[in-house]
């Protein structure tokens, strides 16, 4: 699974489908998820230092992932471009079909609701919580216990931290701590340091 597709995981709501975040704030952080996937999956490198940085598609290979080979192309046709604007272009559109290939694994349920008799919602409410239940474990053994983080824990908590959403995978009397321990996360993951 992608950094991405873990991240909506976490921050939707098991019991009603609903993503926690706002629209505006889920989108930035997906864009910086999609970011991570492309640059673990080496298709991305960062040039420059934090409001300077740009980001460089350095290998158009496409990935067989629709959301990641999507940013690619984007990538690809506006050349370089600078962080935050890349963050932004990641990130529009791709909370629908993350959810789609959450739906497409098994994880999550497309419910389609009427609210008002007017206005028709999507929800996806978690159906298999066992691959969320197992990196909220592993997120609070590192904010916790400092367990170390690893490849998929490390981008997860600086996103959840960069995002405000610590909650999510925190009890709030914990949250003063968890916000701590995040703070060495960037210094362990530099590109979660540029994006935060």
């Amino acid at each position: 699974m992608t950094i991405a597709e873990d991240f909506l995981l976490l921050v939707t709501d098991p019991a009603n489908g609903k993503c926690r975040l706002r629209t505006m704030a889920t989108d930035t952080a997906l864009g910086s998820a999609n970011l991570v996937d492309l640059a673990n999956a080496q298709r991305v490198e960062l040039t420059g230092q934090k409001k300077k940085a740009k980001v460089v598609l350095i290998d158009k290979t496409p990935l067989g992932n629709p959301v990641l080979d999507r940013a690619i192309w984007m990538l690809q046709s506006k050349g370089p471009m600078r962080l935050q604007e890349a963050v932004r272009q990641l990130g529009k559109q791709s909370k629908a079909p993350l959810y789609e290939a959450l739906s497409a694994r098994g994880m999550v349920q497309r419910r389609t609701e009427k609210r008002l008799g007017l206005f028709t919602v999507i929800r996806w409410p978690v159906v298999d919580a066992v691959r969320r239940d197992n990196l909220i474990r592993l997120i609070q053994a590192s904010l916790l216990h400092s367990m170390d983080t690893d490849d998929e824990t490390g981008p997860l908590i600086g996103l959840l931290a960069a995002s405000d959403s610590l909650r999510v995978v925190v009890d709030k009397p914990e949250i003063k701590a968890a916000k701590a321990r995040a703070k060495v996360i960037p210094k362990i993951w530099p590109i979660l340091h540029l994006i935060s």
